[in-house]
């Protein structure tokens, strides 16, 4: 006979019915079942002497073909009709493992599985049931709630500082990179005289200190030849005598440097060596930065861009001396807005070519 299926309001009942083979043996005697859930079941015939709402012992007995098992249960009598003999009945004191056992069986019986001992005892061993969770939610104060709240302001605030900066310095980068030109090497630099032996002769000097001015025309040196009489080297323009390169009496050959001038009318300025590949960025009174070497900082504008060595030289040069390689690198000649301190002639420095602000200089 096919396992039947009770379904009822839920009003009326909390669990599904099922007719499925099972008995109640009470006080030694057996009692078909008329339908069971898990909760209770019904059946006819009790005898009088149960009362209503009364605990009452007894056994469920399972028929599994092979053999038979009971399990010991409490229940108590929650309905009855007289007028057909038939009772209703609700477990009571039900253990997890009883429970398990029930559900197992309804299962069993529905899905035809066959069922042996050992399958009842593994349920019967097994704990199926786990304590609900409890979630214990400590009540906040409206002081530790604000605390919360502006600590999650603060950590959005210092994300998007985090994320601003980045993108500041991302930025600051990229302008680097493709507006700024900066110096290999610069130096402050003088169109300045240099004054050589006119041949090989003893030096003297008529002049005693460094950074004396001298008029154009004035006797500053002579030399005394070897075979005898004497040269006389004049200056040749209002000079400053920037410094002597041999020392008095001293023997020199032709040609070698005895002393440099520097021009009265002549200005200081900077000579950058820029590299070649930055030489179409560049244009004629265009602004820049020099840092000297003491840390001052001047302004200036590009007054030339030429290369290291000029044209003349080149052609002039013997042939073995021929550059075949391309320009790496030109000479930049910036003017200072401020006049720069002869004591600075030959100092290091470095350049900065802003090349977005050319557009917008006049």
């Amino acid at each position: 006979m096919p396992t039947q299926i009770i379904h009822e309001a839920e009003q009326s009942r909390q669990h599904a019915r099922y007719q499925i083979p099972v008995k109640l043996v009470l006080a030694g005697r057996k009692y078909a079942i008329d339908n069971w859930s898990v909760s209770g079941f019904s059946i006819g015939n009790l005898p009088e002497t149960m009362t209503y709402k009364q605990a009452n012992k007894g056994k469920l007995l399972f028929d599994f073909l092979d053999f038979e098992t009971s399990v010991d249960i409490e229940f108590e009598i929650v309905w009855h009709n007289a007028s057909k003999s038939e009772s209703g009945c609700r477990f009571v004191n039900v253990s997890p493992s009883r429970l398990s056992l029930l559900y197992y069986v309804i299962n069993a019986y529905l899905t035809g599985e066959a069922v042996n001992n050992g399958d009842l005892i593994n349920v019967l061993r097994r704990d199926n049931y786990t304590e609900k969770r409890t979630d214990k939610i400590e009540s906040l104060s409206t002081g530790k709630m604000l605390w919360q709240r502006t600590r999650q302001i603060l950590g959005y605030f210092a994300l998007l500082a985090t994320i601003v900066m980045l993108l500041l310095f991302i930025a600051y980068t990229l302008y680097q990179r493709i507006y700024v030109v900066e110096s290999l090497s610069a130096v402050v630099d003088a169109p300045v005289v240099v004054i050589r032996a006119p041949q090989a002769s003893y030096f003297h000097a008529l002049l005693n200190d460094e950074n004396t001015h001298v008029n154009r025309g004035k006797i500053i040196a002579l030399t005394k030849l070897i075979g005898g009489g004497s040269n006389s080297i004049e200056s040749p323009c209002d000079c400053t005598v920037l410094s002597l390169h041999v020392l008095d009496k001293q023997f020199i050959d032709r040609g070698e440097p005895i002393m440099t001038l520097l021009p009265g009318d002549a200005q200081l300025y900077i000579n950058a060596k820029i590299s070649y590949e930055y030489v179409k960025k560049i244009t004629i009174n265009q602004p820049a930065e020099i840092r000297l070497a003491n840390g001052k900082i001047k302004k200036g504008v590009v007054k030339d861009v030429v290369v290291s060595e000029s044209i003349e030289k080149q052609h002039a040069a013997p042939l073995a001396n021929t550059p075949t390689s391309p320009i790496g690198y030109v000479d930049v000649l910036i003017e200072t807005n401020e006049p720069l301190d002869i004591g600075s002639l030959g100092a290091a420095a470095t350049v900065r070519i802003d090349t977005f602000s050319s557009p917008f200089t006049k």
